[in-house]
């Protein structure tokens, strides 16, 4: 008596070797329909499957879309869409290498990009009193502070206040106040007050500008006028009138009518 045997597997669950050997067939077509069943039913169930799957369902895709290419330029296609596959869809993403050493570069210039390019040349700090800058009072106590442009200092009527760096000193005697132009060119506006000054500076005042090459002058200011004196040195006062040169121990009177 003949027997007919079935080319169809048993129900029995599959197991992931099996499923792996057969995803080839699957993408052939050399599966029978009852295994084609078994094997998806397999791959819902089973992750690592079923990301092999989704590999090799991407290569077989670009080699059949890319078939004027080789097997490897293929391979690389679908690589390639399955990266941009998976950053579309918020997935765990491997940037280049390149990217990874550009991120603190980038970083770093973003920080220092928000930085304000002000000066910060100058210092400053009271010897005797105190004195304002900007909203902050300080006292004769306080460590020396930077000076940035734009910075308005106000002294008291008892406070020695000066403004110092490496090669220049500027103070200002009694009640008084200035204004930074540039901490690294050492210019200031002067407001009323008593200030001497030694080394390369530039000021602004309401009767010129007053520009100290070398040496040591002293300056009186007031609403109505002043007095510039050059002790030792070269410096000159440039008003609407002209440039004029000071001589060291002639003082220079400066008002309206002067």
């Amino acid at each position: 008596m003949l027997s007919l045997r079935s080319t169809v597997r048993s129900a029995e669950p599959w197991s992931c070797a099996q499923a792996l050997a057969a995803l080839p067939k699957l993408f052939t077509g050399e599966l029978e329909l009852a295994d084609q069943r078994s094997l998806r039913a397999h791959l819902n169930s089973c992750a690592d499957c079923k990301a092999e799957y989704a590999s090799q369902s991407h290569t077989a895709s670009a080699i059949a879309r890319d078939g004027r290419v080789g097997r490897a330029q293929a391979e690389r296609l679908a690589r390639r869409r399955k990266l941009a596959a998976l950053a579309i869809a918020g997935r765990d993403f491997k940037p280049r290498l390149w990217v990874k050493t550009m991120v603190l570069p980038a970083f770093l210039i973003v920080m220092l990009a928000r930085q304000s390019p002000r000066e910060s040349f100058a210092q400053v700090e009271a010897e005797v009193g105190a004195y304002r800058l900007g909203e902050r009072t300080l006292g004769a106590e306080h460590r020396p502070q930077r000076l940035l442009r734009g910075d308005q200092l106000l002294a008291d009527e008892h406070t020695l206040l000066r403004v110092f760096d490496d090669g220049a000193e500027l103070t200002l005697s009694g009640a008084g106040g200035l204004v930074v132009e540039s901490p690294a060119e050492r210019r200031y506006l002067l407001g009323a007050g008593r200030f001497e000054a030694r080394g390369a500076h530039a000021f602004t005042t309401a009767f010129g500008v007053l520009e100290l090459v070398s040496g040591e002058l002293s300056i009186e200011l007031t609403a109505l006028g002043g007095r510039i004196e050059l002790r030792e040195g070269t410096a000159e006062l440039t008003d609407a009138q002209g440039t004029c040169l000071l001589v060291p121990g002639e003082p220079l009177a400066l008002g309206p009518d002067v």
